[in-house]
């Protein structure tokens, strides 16, 4: 989650990308964090129930989602928890590695921007880049 490893992560794709090929990705973003990571969710479908709680921490520039999971198992209910961590970084550091490790012709587009009927990608920013 530091930006060491998000560089390692950049660098191995950079190395299995092939010459001209295009990396696109999107990340979370701290406007995405504060609007909609906080509070909670749940819902009921025939074959699970799932609910969640997810909240921010400004300070260590972090999201985490918790989430119960329960799924019929035999005659009664198997439950699973688990947590999902995600850090959030500021544009010009993520385009900072990316330069860094090789990439070119760097694109970042807003959530915002992106409307679609029946989405949201309020927070999000979409990335591309291309390996020369």
């Amino acid at each position: 989650m530091s930006l060491g490893e998000l560089e390692q992560v950049f660098k191995g794709v950079f190395a299995v990308l092939e010459d001209g090929g295009y990396l696109v990705f999107d990340l979370n973003m701290e406007e995405g964090y504060r609007s909609r990571w906080r509070g909670s969710f749940a819902y009921v479908e025939e074959d699970h129930v799932c609910a969640g709680r997810s909240s921010h921490d400004a300070n260590e520039k972090t999201g985490r989602l918790d989430v119960t999971l329960l799924e019929p198992k035999g005659s009664g209910w198997e439950r699973t928890d688990f947590s999902l961590t995600q850090r959030w970084y500021e544009e010009s550091e993520i385009r900072e590695r990316l330069r860094k490790v090789g990439f070119e012709e760097l694109q970042s587009v807003d959530g915002n921007e992106l409307i679609a009927e029946g989405t949201s990608h309020e927070g999000r920013m979409f990335f591309v880049a291309r390996k020369p």
